[in-house]
């Protein structure tokens, strides 16, 4: 079984019955899309495999020991690069973590993250459709922060990494949210 399979795996078993968004999907296939996302981009399977354990560690599903005895010492390390503050900490501060890192991230750790976001827009942009603009009510921050989130990556991804392979779908996902939410 390659690493991704072994990943695959894993992430069934830790985030078995655990949900995700107003539709009340399970969290996994959050996972497994953002994986997806990073495969059909053409990246390697290391990359693949800390995309689909990218949540693991901040919602203390999985320590850094096991996650480098199952999948080795470069997978962790994307893992921890790409893994946020903790959700005590203030939403703001979190988020401009986030976007203060973009500059410093390696390529493959930049892939990670855009995949994730690009992951998280989609969904909301399902969701919207299906519970309209009350869906914002259920984040942590209002629509109009959760704007500035996005476009303040997508900026300092033109900025820092105009070459990232991921940025022309950020744009997309980030124009289509947002455009959207403005009607």
């Amino acid at each position: 079984m390659n690493i991704v399979d072994q990943a695959t795996q894993f992430v069934a078993l830790k985030y078995d019955g655990k949900r995700r968004t107003a539709m009340q999907i399970p969290y996994a296939t959050h996972l497994f899309g953002v994986a997806r996302i990073l495969k059909n981009t053409g990246y390697r399977d290391i990359v693949v495999t800390a995309g689909l354990l990218h949540d693991i560690l901040e919602d203390n599903f999985a320590t850094e020991p096991e996650l480098r005895a199952h999948f080795g010492e470069d997978v962790l390390q994307l893992v921890k690069a790409t893994t946020e503050m903790p959700k005590s900490e203030d939403w703001h501060i979190r988020k401009q973590y986030v976007i203060n890192s973009i500059p410093k991230k390696s390529p493959d750790e930049l892939a990670i993250l855009l995949a994730e976001k690009i992951h998280n827009m989609r969904s909301i942009i399902v969701e919207l459709e299906q519970f309209g603009e009350e869906l914002w009510n259920n984040f942590n921050a209002p629509k109009e922060q959760q704007e500035w989130y996005y476009r303040s990556i997508l900026e300092q991804v033109e900025t820092y990494h105009p070459n990232a392979l991921l940025l022309p779908q950020l744009q997309q996902v980030v124009e289509k949210l947002f455009a959207k939410v403005a009607h």
